[in-house]
């Protein structure tokens, strides 16, 4: 059973330094599943905007994203497009992926069992990564073989395509986060004040004070592994 002061370990005081001077304090807390789902629907509308604007070849964002595409050779277009689809790569790969269990230890085992046990885990663990990594770098060869004999035209196309997905889930992911890091961040211990005015006000803060409290933010989340020790 994992200790009880483990699990309420969800909020913690942070000091705003400058050269080492303390000139505030906030204190942050995990948030909710309203928050949590709210940081989602609006991370998503970020992404859903950015995709319809990188796909507009007249907006800014799609000028500073591709304004050099036609000049990019053609190994630059098919490790972007590379880059673009990994995250399909290795979704296909998880999918495929044979999951081996390792056998439950007896309701009384003995420490050699346990040290046994714990050892097939890690070994189990391993194989994974390792069989996970090359099924992922198999796939990615043989999309880059199609990829080379493809004329630069339809090479640009995917490339766009693949870019636009990277852009967006960066989008998604930043948002995702620095929502829930905002409604997470407050002035008095109560949790009653958010420390920022308004979402905007905290994106336009300094990278250094965002950084701060993201981490601040991500050392309370307690993971499942966390727990069972």
């Amino acid at each position: 059973m994992p200790k009880l002061s483990r699990l309420f370990r969800w909020s913690k005081k942070v000091d705003i330094r400058v050269n080492d001077k303390i000139v505030d304090t906030v204190y942050i807390r995990l948030v909710g599943d309203v928050v949590f789902q709210d940081a989602r629907k609006l991370a998503l509308k970020e992404s859903r905007t950015l995709r319809a604007k990188l796909r507009n070849t007249e907006s800014e964002e799609y000028k500073s994203n591709f304004s050099d595409i036609d000049f990019l050779t053609k190994d630059e277009l098919v490790n972007g497009i590379l880059v673009g689809e990994m995250s399909t790569f290795r979704d296909e790969a998880m999918m495929e992926y044979k999951v081996e269990e390792v056998p439950e230890l007896s309701d009384n085992p003995s420490m050699e069992e346990q040290e046994e046990h714990d050892e097939k885990i890690d070994a189990l663990q391993s194989k994974r990564i390792k069989t996970l990594t090359d099924a992922i770098e198999s796939k990615a060869d043989a999309r880059k073989k199609m990829l080379d004999v493809m004329e630069n035209k339809e090479l640009i196309s995917l490339y766009t395509r693949a870019m636009c997905e990277v852009r967006c889930t960066d989008a998604f992911t930043d948002t995702f986060r620095e929502y829930q890091v905002y409604m997470g961040t407050f002035t008095d211990k109560s949790f009653k004040v958010l420390a920022f005015d308004s979402f905007q006000d905290f994106r336009e803060s300094s990278a250094t004070l965002k950084e701060l409290l993201t981490n601040a933010y991500n050392s309370l989340e307690i993971s499942g592994e966390d727990l069972k020790n």
